[in-house]
């Protein structure tokens, strides 16, 4: 994975606030930057109150997780798959339990989207392929509330694409 060092520095430094502090949990979604080669978004995936940081290698399709520590540091695990190669779309958000916020990876080649827990910081889960085939290439992927009957307290998946005929631009809202 190449990594762009001053980008990680300051996403990291935007996080590293004391867990006491209101402002260490985010009350919308989590924000996801985006470089040529790189995805970098944080949020607390294992459910201790803490923000950990993920990087995703958009090529390979691997990520790694950074786990805070009590004490502010982060303790990084080996690199993970996400199923997918050639990521286009990426998102952090509750998308597999209502506690702990997981990643959903969306590829234009595969035509697929994955999800993955990632709540332990030992062992690594295997993504879950979810079904889609309503528009060509997904390469966008956002996960957020979506209203209405049917409500869950896990995140729905907004997938907007462009690969289509003849209407290239679409969006579907797939109910978690």
């Amino acid at each position: 994975m190449k990594s762009y060092v001053l980008l990680a520095a300051a996403t990291a430094s935007l996080i590293l606030t004391p867990s006491s502090s209101p402002a260490a949990e985010p009350k919308g979604g989590s924000l996801i930057y985006e470089t040529p080669r790189e995805f970098f978004g944080s949020a607390d995936f294992d459910g201790d109150g803490r923000a950990d940081l993920v990087i995703v290698d958009k090529a390979s399709g691997k990520f790694r997780l950074g786990y805070q520590t009590e004490g502010g540091l982060f303790s990084w695990v080996d690199c993970r798959p996400s199923g997918l190669k050639g990521i286009g779309g990426f998102t952090i958000g509750k998308v597999l339990a209502a506690n702990a916020a997981g990643l959903a990876f969306a590829a234009p080649d595969a035509n697929q989207i994955t999800l993955v827990d990632v709540s332990s910081p030992t062992a690594p889960s295997r993504p879950k392929t979810v079904d889609f085939s309503a528009a060509l290439g997904p390469n966008t992927i956002v996960a957020l509330p979506i209203g209405g009957n049917g409500k869950t307290p896990l995140d729905d998946l907004y997938v907007a694409s462009i690969y289509n005929s003849p209407d290239p631009n679409q969006a579907t809202l797939l109910r978690n």
